[in-house]
């Protein structure tokens, strides 16, 4: 973590190289949806718990007795168990045991929950959230796990350091191409060193510090899921793996940040005619509503404005050099503006700086447009 630059949630690697946890990474290691319903919650109360399981649950143990209890409906056994789920992977705390009652309102159809909301942007907003907040007086919470399979999917050396040489060829001989929980199988393998965990004296840690100390460009693997095979009820997602803006887990929300690791998503940089500021207005962090107190807590209410952006599906355009390939992943549903088409020549503002509107930190948008973004294409780097 001492990599960590929390204002662009991205690991810079000496000064040389910035990699950064994305959707794409959560989509394609936890197989876990990044699109659909935004995991907020509308009532911040214990109501749902109540209609499920006709009491109110504090105790998060609770949910395995009523996971293992054959005489209880099979709805209120899949709805604890899908919330022992959450708690251990999409919004793990720090001490296991903290849970949030309150999404029982995003579980209340057990059997379409995972293919209606958002899952995996709740579980990289979670994480992320948590990692800005990260010091040496706060203890880490959200998926660790993703972390590590991320370094380990990026930088296959480290296998080696680990004394799993073995299992980098293995990956690089494509076995994580076809299969269907990747992350998974990295953990498995992870428990061939019988001894990193218990690894008392840090030796694991100090050699994995030694690769990155001495990375070099050729090490990374910055497109590792060219091959990889997605299942068909996540092939859809693949669309948003660029999203920018607001990504939600209750109220932990933050903004996703691709435009800050373009190499990851195939080698291009932004186009020169736009600046890397006028993304700016992602890199603020968001507002963090409070769920204490006596009052209700409508999260759609508090987060109308964030809400409205997730809506429109707002990526990084994906453009090539030649223009031949489809103009953004999230604009299938969208006509070309005129301003892409191929043989137009390019406008007058393009070459005159001055007359286009400036979004940096300094000036900022004009009123009433916090909420449009300029439009972002890609060329060669």
């Amino acid at each position: 973590m001492s990599y960590y630059n929390p204002s662009s949630n991205t690991f810079n690697i000496r000064g040389q190289y910035v990699l950064g946890i994305t959707l794409e990474d959560v989509l394609f290691l936890a197989r876990i949806r990044i699109d659909g319903t935004a995991v907020l919650v509308k009532d911040y109360s214990n109501k749902h718990c109540f209609d499920i399981f006709g009491e109110e649950i504090d105790d998060f143990e609770k949910l395995y007795d009523i996971i293992y209890d054959n005489s209880l409906d099979w709805k209120k056994r899949k709805a604890a168990l899908l919330m022992v789920i959450v708690q251990c992977i999409i919004m793990p705390t720090s001490d296991g045991k903290k849970y949030y009652a309150a999404l029982f309102e995003c579980l209340r159809d057990p059997d379409e929950t995972s293919g209606k909301y958002a899952w995996g942007a709740g579980m990289l907003a979670f994480l992320q959230y948590h990692m800005e907040k990260l010091n040496a007086s706060v203890k880490f919470c959200g998926c660790i796990w993703l972390v590590l399979c991320f370094f380990l999917v990026r930088i296959p050396t480290l296998w080696d350091s680990l004394g799993l040489g073995s299992v980098r060829e293995e990956i690089e001989a494509g076995e994580l191409e076809q299969h269907p929980f990747p992350m998974k199988w990295i953990l498995d393998k992870l428990l061939l060193n019988s001894t990193l965990g218990y690894d008392r004296r840090a030796g694991c840690r100090t050699k994995m510090k030694s690769v990155f100390d001495n990375l070099k460009d050729e090490q990374i693997s910055w497109t590792p899921y060219t091959k990889w095979v997605l299942p068909d009820e996540l092939k859809e997602d693949k669309k948003f793996i660029t999203r920018l803006g607001p990504i939600f887990c209750s109220n932990y929300v933050v903004n996703h940040k691709p435009h800050c690791v373009t190499k990851q998503f195939g080698g291009f940089e932004l186009d020169r005619f736009m600046d890397r500021d006028k993304l700016a207005i992602f890199d603020h962090p968001l507002t963090f509503v409070d769920n204490r107190g006596s009052n209700k807590h409508d999260y759609y209410e508090s987060y109308k404005r964030e809400l409205m952006l997730w809506a429109k599906r707002v990526c990084v355009d994906d453009y090539a050099d030649n223009n031949d390939r489809p103009p953004s992943r999230c604009a299938r549903d969208r006509p070309p503006s005129p301003s892409r088409a191929r043989d137009r020549p390019p406008s007058p503002s393009r070459h005159r700086p001055r007359q286009r509107r400036n979004y940096t930190r300094e000036e900022g948008p004009r009123r009433g447009e916090r909420n449009r973004h300029p439009s972002v294409r890609f060329s060669p780097s």
